[in-house]
């Protein structure tokens, strides 16, 4: 884990990490709580990057907070943002969150769990499911087994990957390839799921390129 948090951290070192918000974020974001109290609603950035989520966020007036395995990450966040962060952003391993039961009304994670190996991935929903409020909502971003980039990779575990010698992986170190049956399985505790499954295919020869799954999960 200590090399896979390092190779983040040169990642972001090298300026790798999107500097703008994602419009799928935007949209779950502004679709469920646009008509909110929105500074007594606390939306948490699941592997905050670059914070580009985080600073959305905040300047859209919610109670926000940041969350990376990546000291820099956290760092440039920091910067980012300039003021109003201190207790809102934090360096911990996602699978020992530090925050109480209960305690947000949203999730964002687009693709940081998936950047894990599944015994991992596993704990993880367990601590997104433990710090969501009752009717708390998870909106994620994860990769399709199906996805051509695993080609480029190395299987080192249950659809684990990593070592990526070319492709869109490249630069994302460890990436687990997600099933639908697993996502169901991962999820299983929400009272409400709701899978997605978007795929995008060369023009020339119809070759799968990428397969995403968009999550949203309602404790």
């Amino acid at each position: 884990m200590k090399g896979h948090i390092k190779n983040w951290n040169d990642n972001y070192q090298l300026g790798r990490f999107n500097r703008y918000p994602y419009d799928e974020v935007v949209s779950f974001v502004l679709s469920n709580y646009s008509s909110a109290n929105r500074d007594q609603t606390r939306i948490l950035d699941l592997g905050c990057g670059g914070g580009n989520h985080v600073k959305f966020l905040r300047d859209e007036g919610f109670d926000f907070y940041g969350v990376d395995g990546s000291e820099e990450s956290i760092r440039i966040t920091d910067n980012l943002l300039h003021t109003k962060s201190d207790g809102k952003l934090f360096v911990a391993d996602f699978t020992k969150l530090p925050f109480e039961s209960q305690y947000f009304d949203a999730i964002i994670d687009r693709q940081s769990m998936g950047h894990n190996r599944i015994d991992d991935i596993v704990l993880i929903t367990k601590e997104i499911y433990r710090i969501l409020k009752k009717g708390g909502r998870y909106h994620g971003h994860v990769f399709g087994i199906n996805d051509a980039g695993f080609s480029q990779g190395t299987l080192i575990g249950s659809n684990d990957y990593d070592n990526f010698k070319g492709g869109h992986f490249k630069m994302s170190h460890l990436v687990h390839g997600f099933t639908v049956e697993e996502i169901k399985s991962l999820f299983n505790p929400f009272s409400q799921l709701s899978v997605q499954r978007q795929v995008t295919y060369d023009v020339l020869s119809n070759y799968l390129q990428q397969e995403i799954y968009y999550i949203n999960a309602t404790k």
